[in-house]
């Protein structure tokens, strides 16, 4: 079962001239964007760039193999694509620039981006998915209340800035919220920026309230996005896109199919199937029917209460959280139970409306 690694080893050598960019290509740099090259790339202001060996090199002087391999991040094995990349001809005059990683808990955003210029005169701008801070879970969830976070508006200010006063034709991408991030910020930088885009790939991301979809801008862009998502997916599902998904095969199962490393690859693309699973169309219709079943205001609430449950506990990333494991309860036991009646009956509401959800897409199921 072939998956990027393989690719790498068996296409690497490849040049974009003979085989163009490629949704393979895209997933690539959309994985290296959760790498932390803080101290290595240049930053927007800079005109300068890095190879990706010279990012390789940086990295691998500051970290391990096994350091990374221990990590207990969802995505710390985005780094181990820093292992063959350097060697495969395929990426050896791409380089990178435009740096930027904004944690902010004050506005609850978390948005980092980088952009990739390639060998064929193209850039790739590749926008992040969810870190490991609470804060980035939380904008997550606020998705499903808010028609713009504050991490979606600065991801369109990047695009403007990060290509103004350039010619060159622009892809951009992401994984996870990155793919969100990648659609909305194509959808609503510059239209002069907007204009060169030629595609926006998002990797099993979410997608937005019908605000946003419903919008002439993001109307403009909808016939270059390529949604590709694994068989059984729940992020990818999420939320209004009108866009049709490539559903992709996974060595995973589960939720773990979120992971992008255990896509498998043939030849220079994924292994298709015909559509994603019976589990991931039931999560997917619950979430919805749930999502259409409270209104906004409660939504927030709900939102905005289970995440002061979670940081009662004291950490400040889900990797801690998880060391910590039964440690965490008592203190987050001790703020549910403190909460005023009034806020312990909405959360029982939202609850038990999430519950009647299941139900009914369960039986829509049969």
């Amino acid at each position: 079962m072939a998956n990027l690694m393989d690719y790498l080893e068996w296409r690497g050598d490849v040049s974009f001239a003979t085989d163009p960019f490629n949704e393979v290509d895209n997933l690539i740099l959309a994985e290296l964007a959760y790498v932390d090259f803080s101290s290595c790339v240049p930053g927007m202001a800079s005109e300068r760039r890095v190879s990706i060996r010279e990012a390789a090199e940086w990295f691998w002087s500051q970290h391990t193999r096994e350091e990374v391999l221990a990590s207990r991040t969802l995505y710390h094995m985005a780094p181990m694509i820093l292992e063959k990349l350097p060697d495969a001809p395929r990426f050896a005059g791409v380089e990178l620039t435009g740096y930027t990683n904004v944690v902010s808990d004050e506005t609850d955003e978390q948005m980092a981006a980088m952009t990739c210029f390639l060998p064929d005169g193209t850039a790739y701008a590749a926008f992040r998915g969810t870190d490991d801070t609470i804060t980035g879970w939380k904008e997550d969830f606020n998705l499903s209340f808010l028609p713009q976070t504050p991490g979606q508006r600065r991801a369109a200010e990047y695009l403007s800035e990060m290509f103004a006063g350039t010619e060159m034709p622009i892809r951009v991408g992401g994984h996870s919220k990155g793919g969100n991030f990648a659609v909305y910020a194509a959808a609503f930088c510059k239209t002069e920026i907007r204009e060169r885009i030629r595609e926006v790939y998002t990797n099993d991301g979410p997608g937005f309230l019908k605000d946003v979809t419903s919008r002439e801008e993001y109307q403009e862009i909808l016939p270059r996005i390529i949604s590709i998502i694994p068989e059984e997916s729940v992020f990818g599902l999420l939320l209004d896109s009108s866009y049709k998904h490539r559903v992709v095969r996974s060595s995973e199962r589960g939720l773990r199919q979120h992971d992008a490393l255990s896509w498998m690859v043939r030849r220079n693309r994924f292994e298709a199937v015909p559509a994603n699973s019976e589990v991931s169309r039931f999560l997917n219709l619950t979430l919805s029917r749930w999502i259409e079943g409270v209104p906004r205001e409660e939504r927030k609430e709900f939102v905005d209460t289970v995440f002061s449950v979670i940081e009662a506990a004291g950490e400040d990333t889900v990797s801690g959280l998880q060391r910590d494991g039964l440690k965490s309860l008592p203190e987050m036991a001790r703020f549910l139970w403190r909460m005023d009646e009034e806020d312990q009956r909405r959360l029982r509401g939202i609850l038990r409306e999430l519950l009647r959800a299941g139900t009914e897409a369960w039986k829509e199921r049969k």
